[in-house]
């Protein structure tokens, strides 16, 4: 955790300084590349007899592939798979409950992207529906009364697919080398699960996820993951060359390669005298 947010503040160091090399950068159809990070994840119940419990964040591991479609109108398409843990701590008097699953994701983000003046950062935000799924990973209980109880995720104690929508923030930053161009970028947003994961099997008593102890009742309300993701991306260009519209002078635009030839200037005519000033001429003649 404390070297992933090291980079992201290297990152966001790097964009306040002004650029010499903004002539070799021109905006690309397609980049593609790798994300790692962590997620913060946290689980929401609704039902009020579940206020009584206190919620510990809990710490996952990132890390996934993407592919990105660019636009000169600033917005663009990033599909993404990733690898994503996921999970929550909860804990009251002597009771415990902790999840821990393992998560492939599917997304297709939204995002657009801005420009600022006199440097190469590209902040950006992002929307992107997600489609998850759960792998495995464990349920821990612990009660007086029970002792310590492990049992394996699966279709009785917890959903295996489910819905989410991410919302954040971002910005990217292009490093030059000899004869290549490599994009880094730091992001940060919210994870909204959409989807209630209590099981038909918790709500009958038959499994009793979050009460262990065996005069407690069966759950109630819903359960929803909810999570911080901070990233790190590292990306590279390809495809063709776009000029990106913008609304700044010419001078002052970003994104822009500067291939065009300079108009070439006509020769400037010589004026012809007046005709007036040619017959006052012959008059004083």
């Amino acid at each position: 955790m404390k070297r992933t947010g090291f980079i992201v503040v290297i990152m966001l160091a790097l964009c306040g300084t002004a650029m010499g090399q903004r002539s070799k950068l021109a905006l690309q159809m397609f980049s593609a590349g790798v994300k790692t990070g962590i997620n913060i994840s946290d689980i929401r119940l609704t039902a009020d007899c579940y206020d009584i419990y206190d919620h510990r964040m809990t710490v996952g591991a990132v890390a996934g592939a993407y592919f990105q479609y660019h636009t000169p109108f600033g917005l663009s398409v990033r599909p993404e798979i990733a690898y994503m843990g996921r999970g929550g701590n909860l804990s009251w008097e002597d009771v415990g409950y902790k999840l821990e699953s393992h998560c492939i994701d599917l997304r297709v983000g939204l995002l657009y992207n801005f420009t600022i003046d006199k440097t190469l950062a590209s902040p950006y935000v992002i929307v992107a529906p997600i489609w998850n799924a759960t792998l495995g990973g464990k349920a821990h209980y612990s009660a007086d009364d029970t002792g310590e109880i492990e049992m394996q995720l699966s279709r009785s104690n917890l959903r295996m697919y489910d819905f989410d929508l991410f919302c954040g923030a971002g910005v990217s930053y292009p490093i030059f080398g000899k004869g290549w161009t490599m994009y880094i970028s730091g992001e940060v947003g919210y994870n909204w699960g959409l989807v209630k994961s209590f099981t038909q099997a918790e709500r009958t008593e038959s499994a009793t996820v979050l009460n262990p102890s065996l005069d407690q009742q069966a759950a109630t309300g819903s359960r929803m993951g909810r999570g911080i993701e901070v990233t790190v991306r590292v990306g590279v260009p390809f495809g063709a060359k776009l000029k990106r519209k913008n609304t700044q002078p010419k001078n002052e635009q970003q994104w822009i390669e500067e291939t065009e030839e300079p108009e070439e200037e006509t020769p400037e005519t010589p004026e012809e005298p007046d005709e007036t000033e040619e017959q006052e001429d012959s008059e004083e003649e």
